[in-house]
């Protein structure tokens, strides 16, 4: 399914929408942590964009390095694992000091400032993968 919505979209926009619900996702946590529907939302995009994030690298990997797709894979996991434990690691030692919803609404900025990193760059990404 991944691969149909990529073809469909292309990579950059499809990245781009998964790191705005990325950043909706956090948002909502931010703005009404309380809120079960909103809480409910959250994770659930959270959990697609994970999972859809992980599909799009194993066939960009493979596209970047066609003669070794299973060898470039693995730096991309292992650095995605690695994101997975500083991340929330970071997050835990500032939320005591700035709170819970500015950590939130940090980490939906941080996915919007990637959509629009990857946005911008959208020429030179054809590119490299052309």
């Amino acid at each position: 399914m991944t691969a149909s919505i990529e073809s469909r979209l292309s990579l950059v926009r499809f990245l781009c929408l998964i790191f705005a619900c990325t950043a909706l996702a956090q948002a909502l946590i931010g703005l009404v942590p309380g809120a079960l529907p909103a809480v409910v939302l959250a994770a659930g995009l959270q959990g697609a964009c994970v999972m859809t994030i992980s599909a799009i690298l194993s066939f960009w990997s493979t596209r970047l390095f066609p003669e070794l797709p299973a060898t470039s894979f693995t730096p991309v996991l292992l650095a995605l694992a690695l994101g997975g434990v500083i991340g929330p690691a970071l997050a835990g030692a500032v939320m005591d000091v700035i709170g819970a919803a500015a950590v939130f609404l940090g980490g939906a900025g941080l996915s919007l400032a990637t959509a629009a990193v990857l946005w911008l760059g959208r020429e030179r990404i054809r590119a490299d993968l052309a």
